[in-house]
């Protein structure tokens, strides 16, 4: 895809993606060419699985320094030994302000949380208008490793 200016001509979104193992540093390393590029994080998030690091940026970047930023941060991957990707989405796919509430869901079960049971609770909440923003399962909120629950955290926006 290519790079579409927002609607209000502030720049590109480009989303940003790595994965690899995870090592101290890596995030800092990012962030850093972010800021030597004069751009802006919207949004970030990382996620530990199994030893291994994933992450995403979505950044606000200055349409004449997205290339650079790009080079620079592909670099930075290699340094650190991470896989990285880019995706500029389109002017449609920008939210045009946050907007609504938030809230945060706990589900806590002694029996097994199921794909089902995550697809229901989906389907009850894109009902209502409201849009998941992270899940949140850790390997300490499996039932098998805490000797109790299994916890699922589900942030949404309505």
């Amino acid at each position: 895809m290519g790079e579409e200016p927002l609607p209000n001509g502030g720049g590109n979104i480009l989303v940003t993606r790595g994965w690899g193992a995870d090592k101290p540093g890596i995030c800092q390393a990012f962030l850093k060419k972010v800021e030597e590029h004069n751009s802006e994080v919207l949004d970030m998030a990382q996620f530990l699985l199994g030893g291994g690091l994933l992450f995403t940026f979505v950044l606000k970047v200055d349409e004449e320094k997205s290339f650079a930023l790009m080079k620079s941060l592909r670099a930075c991957a290699k340094d650190v030994g991470l896989e990285l990707d880019f995706y500029f989405p389109n002017a449609a796919e920008v939210p045009e302000a946050e907007g609504g509430n938030e809230a945060v869901i706990a589900l806590v079960s002694s029996q097994a949380i199921t794909p089902a049971l995550m697809m229901d609770v989906d389907k009850v909440l894109w009902g209502h208008g409201c849009v998941v923003l992270e899940i949140e399962h850790r390997s300490d909120n499996m039932k098998e490793h805490n000797g109790e629950y299994n916890k699922v955290q589900i942030r949404i926006r309505c």
